[in-house]
């Protein structure tokens, strides 16, 4: 995968030295770096994820509706919103 990085001067001369003394190109230089350098950074942070929570909303509950029903109830509400807008056009 190409990707296009910058890097700082410092950074860049120490990896052409490298390369040069090791006789390896530039990139398997870099690729080893970074290899080596992201595997101490992740046990330095050792980055935890938050725990999954879900937020949970009261809705209310109808008594003349069948909530097993899911397309009677889509229809219900529909219908509903339906009608209140046909009343609002006269």
């Amino acid at each position: 995968m190409k990707k296009t990085l910058e890097l700082e001067d410092d950074i860049a001369a120490k990896l052409d030295t490298l390369a040069q003394a090791t006789g390896l190109s530039l990139d398997k230089v870099l690729n080893e770096a970074v290899r080596e350098g992201l595997t101490k950074v992740g046990q330095k942070l050792s980055v935890k994820a938050k725990p999954f929570r879900q937020k949970t909303h009261k809705m209310g509950v109808y008594a003349h509706i069948d909530y097993s029903k899911t397309s009677a109830l889509l229809d219900e509400l529909d219908g509903s919103d339906f009608l209140e807008s046909a009343g609002r056009r006269k």
